[in-house]
């Protein structure tokens, strides 16, 4: 005889879904209650089965070496079909069940009680079921009201279990919806979950890291790493240590780490989860700025002693002009004085390059000759850009005129000279064409 089906079943069956609890391993608080059961009620066997489209699916068992069987065969599908405990004193007596394979057969039953799992909008899920194999004389309301109370207390656990899941199904998505990278592990240190934002930080799916140890720690770092997680496995925090961590393809960024313990409902901890923030671009954009501000204090004082050196260079330069209007132009000293002129003049332009720098010169846009500009700069360009990089001038044949302030384009091609240095770390070449 094929049992009846509950009215709206379609409906059950989806809340049976809901529950998420089909085909998950045992739960140490449902077996007890099972095993309780059994006590309580004096009888071999007893059962949290939940039922499904095709079959009875037991969550717990105490006495039943079975996982599931189908539903023709299930004493429980009558106990779905009212609200309160069906007890059935002797199966081998009663129609519905005399040719239950289950009765005539292995494990024997002759008597059965079920009390129905129901949810709080009224579906039920499955029964809580004591059996024996023998019949029964009695099934006082005393022990339909205890099986009651104990379904109740299953029904208990199962939405307890429902709320974690659903708590879990959130916090999985803030994690994934988190900007920073996010990594559990366990206390062996082996990956746990990884959220989307470290695949895109690091490069490595969820899929290729779960269950190994990170893959982010750089070769001979390991024993840095290894000091964090014993560290967080005493309970420890860690805020915003700054380390190096490696990606798939594997160059390095900069990190800020933050480690915090994990720990399960007794109390220990069970392993650590971290989050981690690329502060790579943060980092160059601090260096960018004390390099900067390294050149301003350079140029501060290039400008200070650029003014003064003027001040002397006017003086030589006057008093050099004075004694060549007073000696005649075969003297042999008037050479020499035209060799101290033109030194000065020269010191005049390292003067004005050196303003230039400091940015305290007012401009003065003239005619000039590009190329000459150029060849004043080389100097001063290779001095910045160090060894590492060769400087090419690759200049006109012919001259090229433009009316700029030539203080102005030296500091122009000052500042492309630093930045070919920190684009060309590891050396290079600059031209400068005209």
């Amino acid at each position: 005889m094929h049992p009846p089906v509950p009215s709206e079943e379609e409906r059950r069956l989806a809340a049976v879904e809901r529950y998420h609890i089909l085909d998950t391993p045992p739960e140490v608080a449902l077996n007890r209650i099972t095993a309780l059961a059994a006590h309580l009620f004096d009888v071999p066997f007893s059962s949290v089965t939940f039922v499904d489209r095709t079959r009875q699916w037991f969550k717990a068992v105490h006495g039943l070496e079975v996982r599931e069987a189908p539903r023709d065969t299930a004493l429980c599908s009558y106990a779905l079909l009212s609200s309160e405990v069906l007890a059935v004193l002797d199966t081998a007596r009663d129609p519905r069940f005399r040719s239950n394979p289950l009765v005539i057969g292995p494990p024997y039953l002759r008597f059965y009680a079920g009390a129905p799992l129901t949810t709080p909008d009224g579906f039920r899920l499955g029964t809580l079921n004591v059996m024996d194999t023998l019949p029964h004389e009695d099934f006082s309301d005393r022990e339909r009201g205890l099986l009651e109370d104990l379904a109740a207390t299953v029904m208990d656990e199962i939405e307890l279990r429902l709320a974690a899941h659903h708590a879990g199904d959130l916090s999985s998505g803030l994690i994934d919806a988190s900007p920073l990278a996010i990594i559990s592990t366990g206390r062996d240190g082996r990956i746990l979950s990884w959220s989307a934002a470290a695949k895109q930080m690091f490069g490595w799916t969820a899929a290729e890291v779960i269950g190994l140890p990170p893959p982010i720690i750089p070769d001979g770092a390991a024993d840095e790493f290894d000091g964090y997680r014993v560290s967080v496995l005493r309970g420890d925090i860690l805020r915003n240590i700054e380390t190096i961590c490696r990606r798939k393809d594997g160059t390095m960024i900069s990190v800020s780490l933050s480690v915090a313990p994990l720990y399960d409902p007794s109390g220990e901890i069970t392993g650590y989860m971290a989050i981690i923030d690329d502060i790579t671009e943060r980092r160059l954009r601090d260096q960018q700025s004390a390099r900067t501000q390294k050149i301003e204090a350079v140029g501060q004082l290039a400008g200070g002693i650029a003014h003064d050196f003027n001040n002397l260079l006017t003086v030589i330069s006057g008093y050099s002009s004075l004694l060549l209007q007073s000696l005649a132009e075969t003297d042999p000293v008037a050479a020499q004085v035209r060799e101290i002129a033109l030194a000065a003049d020269r010191a005049a332009v390292l003067t004005r390059q050196l303003l230039a720098f400091s940015r305290k010169q007012v401009l003065h846009p003239l005619n000039v000759d590009v190329n000459a500009v150029v060849l004043e700069s080389e100097r001063m360009a290779r001095h910045f850009i160090g060894e590492n990089i060769e400087l090419c001038l690759v200049l006109a044949a012919e001259p090229l005129r433009a009316v700029v302030d030539a203080g102005q384009l030296v500091q122009v091609l000052i500042n492309l000279a630093l930045n070919s240095r920190d684009a060309m770390p590891d050396g290079g070449v600059l031209t400068f064409q005209t």
